[in-house]
């Protein structure tokens, strides 16, 4: 097991308009622990992937793996020679070789029983034990992705990266293989870089969160601390449903908003004065009642019901803005139900504007554009909004 660690990585790619995917990228992966790196496309995440793994060469910067120096002033060790693992997108596996072969591909340099062995040893921990004679177009995509970690696995590598690798899985099989490549990761005690757009992917999967925007690290954690005390309201709103408010700030812990007076967070040390943007999650906001403990209580009228099996997307109107909230469905209202609602918990406040869009870094150039709208987009859909008269 090995500790990875890059420091102040930067990557301008030339053109008409030259494009710094990477600026001062600074993050670290402890051994044998599992880093998320989250960012929507073009944020430079697969820039910051390929110089780890020594397939782009960066302007500045440092990658160590270990002991070893890998990337740096008058140092670039090749990909063959870093002791790396790659699990890319939808596997690549070699469609003429079977699971076994696939899997030994870069064993060639060992005894054949130790091959062998190391592959056996291999089935058994991503469970495809009694399939390695099948081919790839006879495994199902989940399996194709658990053979595909086996074989980034089979050199024994001091770190593993996954390159987007549920992308082409449908839904309800993604769930199941990343809950099984992230056991299989653990049990191997191997330090992994994950790579997604995909937030309940980074969040289940992850040790350590880093959120990626416009080429930089912009905050960096434990999954749960990211999702409840995210750095600004851009990151609020990409991590997952955010409330985003307008307020206006009342002495050191309280801000007055359309929910009410509402008590900041006691160690909100980023809570600017004057009228900021208050976050809280959808899931804070709940009906005054059952034996909730208010910080404040205000008339509210239900405009929009979906229902989502175990909870429900409830809009709520409050004095003519809109407010998404998230209940249980054993609470279901119905459209125009009277009610009275209530924060539960501390809010956070930021600087007004700090919710607005970016201009993505090009790691994936033919997204740039939807990128720009997306995340945006993200914001403004689940942010409360003034209604219509």
């Amino acid at each position: 097991m090995s500790r990875l660690q890059v420091t102040g990585l930067d990557r301008t790619f030339a053109g008409r308009v030259p494009v710094r995917a990477l600026a001062g990228v600074t993050v670290a992966v402890e051994s044998g622990r599992l880093l998320a790196v989250l960012g929507p496309s073009g944020c430079g995440k697969t820039t910051l992937l390929r110089t780890v793994a020594g397939m782009d060469r960066p302007d500045a910067g440092t990658v160590q793996l270990g002991e070893r120096i890998l990337e740096g002033p008058g140092v670039h060790v090749t990909p063959e020679h870093r002791a790396i693992g790659l699990v890319p997108q939808e596997g690549a596996l070699f469609p003429h070789l079977d699971v076994a072969r696939n899997i030994a591909f870069g064993l060639h340099r060992l005894p054949r029983a130790e091959r062998a062995a190391r592959v056996e040893r291999l089935l058994h921990l991503v469970d495809l034990a009694g399939l390695g004679r099948r081919r790839p177009h006879q495994l199902s995509g989940g399996q194709q992705q658990r053979v595909a970690l086996a074989r980034a696995l089979a050199p024994d590598p001091d770190l593993v990266l996954l390159d987007e690798p549920f992308s082409a899985l449908d839904t309800g099989l993604r769930a199941s293989i990343r809950a099984e490549v992230a056991a299989t990761l653990r049990a191997a005690g191997t330090t992994s870089v994950l790579v997604t757009h995909d937030q309940v992917e980074a969040m289940t999967m992850a040790d350590t969160l880093a959120v990626m925007r416009a080429g930089e690290i912009v905050q960096v954690g434990p999954p749960h601390e990211l999702y409840r005390r995210p750095v600004d309201a851009w990151t609020a709103g990409f991590l997952g449903d955010a409330v985003l408010l307008t307020g206006r700030r009342v002495g050191d812990h309280q801000v007055d908003t359309v929910l009410g007076r509402l008590e900041l967070a006691p160690d909100a040390d980023h809570a600017p004065d004057g009228e900021p943007v208050v976050f809280l999650r959808p899931e804070q906001v709940q009906p005054a009642s059952g034996g909730i403990d208010p910080v404040h209580n205000v008339d509210a009228v239900v405009v929009e019901v979906t229902f989502l099996g175990p909870d429900a997307t409830v809009v709520l109107d409050v004095a003519g803005v809109r407010v998404p909230a998230r209940w249980p469905s054993s609470l279901l209202p119905a459209v125009g139900d009277r009610t009275r609602i209530a924060v539960t918990g501390p809010v956070l406040a930021y600087p007004a504007g700090s919710s607005s869009g970016w201009a993505p870094a090009e790691d994936d150039r033919s997204d740039a554009a939807t990128a720009v709208t997306n995340s945006s987009g993200d914001i403004a859909s689940t942010s409360a909004t003034r209604s219509n008269p």
